[in-house]
């Protein structure tokens, strides 16, 4: 199943050398690709959980995405973590 979505977010996500995304943003996909809810996300960067919720939905609209597997897959696509 995970194959056929990355295949999927291959075909719809255009590859480009970089995201247009800042660098707290970068970060915030990184540990979200890596599994760490939104709670986590706040205590490891030190922010509250309504500052790390409000990032998150800044992330998906800036780069169109609506769910978390979305934003792991995109993580994968630019090496951000390995799949």
């Amino acid at each position: 199943m995970i194959q056929f979505l990355f295949a999927y977010v291959l075909q719809v996500v255009p590859h480009t050398s970089s995201l247009p995304l800042t660098d707290r943003q970068l970060e915030i996909l990184s540990l979200l690709a890596l599994g760490l809810s939104e709670k986590e996300v706040a205590l490891r960067l030190g922010i509250s959980h309504r500052t790390a919720r409000n990032h998150v939905a800044n992330l998906y609209k800036r780069l169109g995405l609506h769910h978390r597997t979305e934003a792991v897959l995109m993580a994968i696509r630019y090496g951000l973590i390995k799949g």
